[in-house]
This record gives C-alpha cells, structure tokens and sequence, in this order.
C-alpha cells in the first residue's frame, strides 16, 4: 500500500491555521477555498498532520518559555522582596509565583499519572499478546 502525502497546498493550508485566528484568514493566507479547507479537516490525514504540526509549535513554544522560566520567576521574587514597592504589588507578584508553582506541581503531577498509565496499558498488551501466541 502505498504512503499518502500531503500536497504543497494541504502544507501551506496547515501553516496558515497555525498562524491565522480563523478559518476564513487561514484560507485567504493559503488560497485555499474555504469548502476545501473544511474538507480537509475532515480527513484523517490531514488532520493528523496538522495535530502534529500543533504539537511541534507547541514543544517550541514550551522551550522557549522554559528558558525564560528562571528570569521570570527572578523578576516576581525580587518584586515580591522589594520593600520600596507598593504592599499589593508585592502580595500580587508573591500570588503569582505561588500560582504558577502550583499549575507547574498540577500539570507534573499528571504526566506522571499519565506515563504510568500508559506504562501499564501497554505491559497488559504486551502480557496479553504473549498469552495469544501461548494459544497459537
């Protein structure tokens, strides 16, 4: 069976709803008809690709503001320690760490549920396809 690739004008359509806030600019970005474009996102293919060009602006986007993590959290600190400032920028900058510490905690927490559960669905798959060939 042969692989489907996407055309220039589905990659170019993909990139357009990347960048654009709607359908209708993303289709006026790429050309591509409006009824196309709705198509298109009915299609297996395309959608898949387009899930995975999000998920890859998405890991650029976590890196990024990984690298300014620090300096962000130094600039609500010292805002938080500065006794000149005003005594609710201090209690807003000291919220605001506080509530960025708890959403990191949240979402860190449920990687590691999720991992686990994937760990454990694909060892029952694994014990289940040994069972299979047992039976064979």
């Amino acid at each position: 069976m042969a692989r489907q690739t996407l055309t220039a004008r589905q990659l170019a359509a993909i990139n357009a709803l990347l960048t654009s806030p709607s359908l209708s600019e993303a289709c006026r970005v790429s050309g591509v008809p409006f009824r196309t474009l709705t198509t298109w996102l009915r299609t297996p293919l395309f959608v898949e690709a387009l899930n995975e060009a999000q998920r890859l602006m998405l890991s650029q986007i976590v890196a990024q503001l990984t690298a300014h993590a620090g300096a962000a959290v130094e600039v609500l600190a010292q805002e938080m320690r500065n006794a000149e400032a005003y005594s609710g920028e201090r209690t807003s900058a000291a919220a605001k760490l506080l509530k960025q510490l708890r959403s990191i905690r949240e979402h860190f927490e449920l990687d590691q549920r999720l991992r686990a559960l994937e760990a454990a669905v694909h060892a029952k798959q694994d014990s289940g396809d040994r069972e299979d060939l047992g039976a064979a």
